[in-house]
């Protein structure tokens, strides 16, 4: 609200999370159109360092995760949601247990909605 303040230590992790999020958003389009593939390649993520979208340590836990490149926006996801939980059980944001529950939902949410992708784009349609 207009009375809300973030401490300096809420507005790094808020920092972290929306940079974690755009690096979804990139992840995600790149497993699913051509157009993004090159992002996955591994000039592709040394360039995503080098934008500072990335850092190296979290690029070579992509790297070396076992996971197709095109699985890579799952990962970030979990970090998001890890991200969430640390800073929430440290503090860093109010709210209780509905707030937690509210924020994990909205995670499950993305990731039904981006796993649906594939399946527009192949024309599958789901189980009724």
């Amino acid at each position: 609200g207009a009375g809300s303040t973030c401490t300096a230590a809420s507005r790094q992790v808020l920092e972290l999370i929306s940079r974690y999020a755009r690096l979804f958003n990139l992840l995600t389009y790149a497993s699913f159109t051509r157009s993004h593939r090159p992002i996955l390649t591994p000039r592709g993520m040394r360039r995503l360092v080098e934008r500072g979208l990335l850092t190296p340590a979290e690029r070579e836990v992509l790297v070396n995760v076992e996971l197709p490149a095109t699985q890579r926006h799952n990962v970030i996801l979990l970090w998001i949601a890890r991200t969430f939980l640390e800073a929430w059980r440290a503090g860093h944001f109010e709210g209780g247990a509905g707030f937690e529950n509210q924020i994990l939902d909205k995670i499950h949410v993305c990731r039904a909605q981006y796993g649906a992708i594939g399946d527009e784009l192949s024309g599958r349609m789901p189980l009724a």
